[in-house]
């Protein structure tokens, strides 16, 4: 499993986060949705786990979409999981 968490300063028209992830950086599909806080001026913490994973290397990134349907991708976040060893994690 992995998890992949993020915080938001504030929000304005937040409707939802994709998590999309990829095996190689460039195609990259869907594997969940969380909602936003629509408009607030508090920080937000979020988070989504991304189970029953096999040994690899993963690529995230997120999609926000506003009310209005504009969206802003994020920077890739990279994990590689090897059930040997402990689990190195990349900016």
């Amino acid at each position: 499993t992995v998890q992949v968490s993020w915080s938001t300063a504030s929000e304005k028209d937040n409707r939802y986060f994709e998590i999309l992830r990829s095996t190689d950086g460039k195609e990259f599909v869907r594997v969940g949705i969380v909602y936003g806080a629509g408009t607030t001026n508090s920080q937000q913490n979020y988070s989504f786990f991304d189970e029953d994973l096999k040994g690899g290397t993963y690529y995230y990134m997120l999609n926000q979409v506003d009310f209005d349907g504009k969206s802003h991708l994020s920077d890739i976040r990279v994990i590689k999981l090897d059930y040997g060893n402990a689990i190195d994690v990349f900016p």
